[in-house]
């Protein structure tokens, strides 16, 4: 594994829901110079070709409702069936995009960050920032075991 793609989408002028992009900003520092980040509004099918080009997409997002600064992380398939587009994707469907118009099959994780206020404005709530270190380091922890896995991967295939 040598390309991940990190891609935080929000809308940084509606507060908690514009977390992913700073915490895009605190991974950006910490990944290894090959890792890519990039920030969007929303995931769009524009988006699956940087993804096709991945080895690892690790999607970031806001998430509404659940315990206030809680972060999940899971891992994202492509979504089955028929690939209908629209203005607003799902990781699903940007990793299907990937598969039936690239013809690759990048790794998926989603982390989801748990906020409370998704009123106008450009404030994140305590609960939202404070989730940001938790974001950064699950992120690099991920990345490296993924990079681990690759490297014995690598070595038992040499053998």
């Amino acid at each position: 594994m040598e390309n991940v793609l990190v891609i935080a989408y929000g809308n940084p002028l509606r507060c908690d829901d514009g977390i992913a992009w700073q915490a895009a900003a605190e991974i950006r520092r910490s990944l290894p110079a090959s890792a890519q980040v990039i920030c969007v509004h929303q995931l769009t099918p524009e988006v699956a070709e940087n993804a096709s080009r991945a080895d690892v997409v690790i999607f970031l997002d806001a998430a509404i409702g659940g315990e206030p600064g809680r972060v999940a992380c899971r891992p994202v398939t492509a979504k089955p069936g028929e690939l209908r587009f629209s203005h607003h994707l799902g990781p699903p469907d940007i990793l299907a995009i990937c598969e039936r118009l690239y013809y690759t099959k990048p790794r998926g994780f989603l982390l989801s960050i748990h906020g409370t206020s998704f009123d106008h404005g450009e404030e994140f709530s305590p609960a939202a920032i404070h989730a940001v270190p938790r974001v950064v380091e699950l992120v690099g922890g991920l990345v490296g075991n993924l990079l681990r896995e690759a490297g014995t991967q690598e070595l038992s295939s040499r053998f």
